[in-house]
């Protein structure tokens, strides 16, 4: 008889910026004073959108009788935090922020995974030091960064990761570029890639057959190029405009969504699940 060796599921999100106002959010968050945050229209779909991606892990996840491994890595920015004086938050406390973001992340958390790596986004929504990001990831007992410590020594999320599943390498990492325009934005990709072939080669290691990148919300992959061989994916966010993207894309909506990844004793596909907000309001006068 064949022995079962389940495949590896990895989900790929991030950016999820949970408590800013147009954010992924739960239908109601709780603020420290006892009152709430009900999800608004717009967070409702997001939210709708969020639980279909986690369905569509599931069924990938789970095999007949026998369930495959799922490996979950968020790729930084899972709150808003509090800066430059926005007031687009549900609540500046944030330690409430923390609480309200392992609510809004059931969906995934109750698929169980296998792994949880939490990778520390920008400061601004992270904390100095991503310290949001780890004690989120501690709270929820993800992967830790030192295999030589206890937990009390330890951190538990992660500025960068190299992570070897099933002989395929994935760089990770938040802070990606991506091009504004229609017509350069899978450019920066290339770029990217052929800037780690260099740096890997240069040092005579490995190099990556995948980076990830998130923080430009904007999702897509490196060209086919031979020459350097490294795929690089940029994960988009589950947030809708703020004032700021307003104010540097007037009118324009990003995407939101995230990447599931099957890899299998060295052969991996990815797919990415996106989804497209309504259009603007056509007002007739």
């Amino acid at each position: 008889m064949a022995i079962f060796k389940p495949q590896t599921i990895v989900a790929f999100i991030g950016d999820e910026h949970t408590n800013s106002t147009v954010g992924l959010s739960a239908i109601q968050v709780a603020t420290d004073d006892g009152s709430a945050h009900r999800a608004s229209k717009a967070q409702l779909w997001i939210r709708t959108c969020f639980e279909d991606y986690c369905r569509h892990l599931e069924k990938r996840v789970k095999n007949g009788l026998r369930r495959n491994r799922l490996i979950w890595v968020n790729n930084g920015d899972l709150v808003e935090g509090v800066h430059h004086n926005t007031t687009q938050i549900c609540t500046s406390n944030m330690a409430q922020q923390l609480k309200n973001a392992i609510k809004t992340l059931q969906p995934i958390l109750s698929l169980n995974p296998n792994s949880i790596y939490i990778i520390r986004g920008t400061e601004a929504h992270s904390g100095a030091s991503g310290q949001w990001d780890e004690l989120f990831a501690r709270d929820i007992r993800a992967v830790p960064v030192y295999e030589d410590k206890a937990p009390e020594d330890n951190e538990f999320s992660w500025y960068s990761l190299l992570l070897n599943i099933e002989g395929v390498l994935f760089d990770i990492a938040h802070t990606g570029e991506f091009g504004m325009s229609s017509w350069t934005g899978v450019n920066a990709l290339n770029k990217i890639a052929m800037e780690a072939k260099d740096y890997y080669l240069s040092r005579g290691e490995r190099c990556p057959d995948y980076v990830i990148r998130s923080h430009t919300h904007r999702w897509g992959a490196s060209a086919e190029d031979k020459s350097h061989s490294i795929k690089v994916v940029s994960v988009p966010s589950w947030q809708l405009c703020t004032s700021y993207s307003y104010r540097r894309k007037p009118g324009r909506f990003l995407d939101i969504g995230g990447y599931i990844f099957e890899v299998d004793n060295g052969r991996c596909n990815y797919e990415p699940v996106i989804y497209q907000p309504p259009g603007a309001r056509v007002c007739q006068a």
